[in-house]
């Protein structure tokens, strides 16, 4: 979502957000380490899309930033491992994290393998991750769509709004509405942050909560985040700059530049040979667009 708005903003479309559902996955990791239900946790988070922070969690006037920052071990691993199995080693990867760093990650199973990069790639090599089940209902889900667009049922487009427990439409109706009625709802959405979020350029495009109203969008100020997590959002901002501005550049050297510096590829080979395999995929079905490309 951030590389489209990134994207769409440099190529003057100014008047344009980027809406992710991941705001819904936010209040998870609190509820569940927690004990507590889901629907009472209020959170605020701040960051690049996918990558974000969470720097503030309520309920009912509770601060569960610090609740969390005090909870025992062996509370939060019998919390996670009686009622989210599923979900507890990741949950309690996040805690460790949190307590580190200061800040909680925003949106679960994107932050872990930067984190937890070699336990990740070992669990995608020995199948043990989700992503074959992911892939498999995006599927299903996609089927729903095509099936609603050649002939509309209300019951039908009723089970495709529910994917993702019904976020994305939930969001771009709130937003849509706040628009509309010059409302002034705040909601997460992807933009330039306008100077919002300390140590960051103004232009730079993250996913930060702001005020909605006829004029568009005013991001609403972030807490600085600690050092070390600048320096993680800044690495990634150049790989997302650099992959954006290749492609409206045409220019192979930025991508590949790109690819060099991304966290995952750890070497120069490696960085090369799955840009080239991405690149042969890329010309079998949009070739037509890099024709004279600036970079050989």
């Amino acid at each position: 979502t951030n590389f489209i708005t990134d994207a769409l903003h440099r190529s003057g479309f100014r008047r344009s957000v980027g809406l992710c559902d991941g705001y819904t996955c936010a209040p998870r990791g609190f509820a569940f380490t927690l004990d507590i239900p889901k629907y009472l946790v209020h959170t605020r988070h701040a960051g690049l899309n996918h990558c974000g922070w969470v720097y503030k969690a309520e309920t009912d006037g509770r601060d569960l930033m610090a609740e969390l920052r005090t909870i025992p071990q062996d509370v939060a691993e019998k919390n996670l491992t009686t009622k989210h199995s599923e979900s507890a080693q990741e949950l309690l990867r996040f805690l460790d994290i949190f307590r580190l760093l200061g800040l909680y990650p925003a949106l679960s199973g994107h932050q872990e393998p930067y984190f937890f990069h070699e336990e990740c790639l070992a669990d995608e090599q020995c199948g043990r991750h989700a992503h074959r089940s992911v892939e498999e209902r995006s599927r299903a889900n996609w089927d729903r769509l095509k099936a609603v667009l050649q002939h509309f049922d209300e019951a039908a487009a009723d089970d495709v709004a529910k994917a993702h427990a019904g976020a994305h439409a939930d969001l771009a109706i709130g937003v849509a509405n706040a628009l509309a009625t010059d409302s002034g709802e705040e909601f997460p959405v992807n933009v330039p942050h306008g100077g919002a979020v300390p140590g960051f350029t103004p232009e730079t495009v993250l996913e930060v909560y702001s005020r909605v109203t006829r004029q568009g969008f005013a991001p609403v100020a972030v807490p600085a985040f600690p050092k070390a997590i600048i320096a993680q959002q800044h690495h990634l901002a150049m790989v997302q700059q650099l992959l954006v501005q290749g492609i409206l550049e045409k220019d192979r050297t930025l991508l590949l530049q790109a690819f060099l510096i991304h966290p995952f590829t750890k070497s120069f080979a490696r960085a090369r040979a799955c840009f080239e395999t991405m690149w042969r995929e890329e010309q079998e079905f949009l070739g037509s667009y890099w024709t004279g490309e600036r970079a050989s």
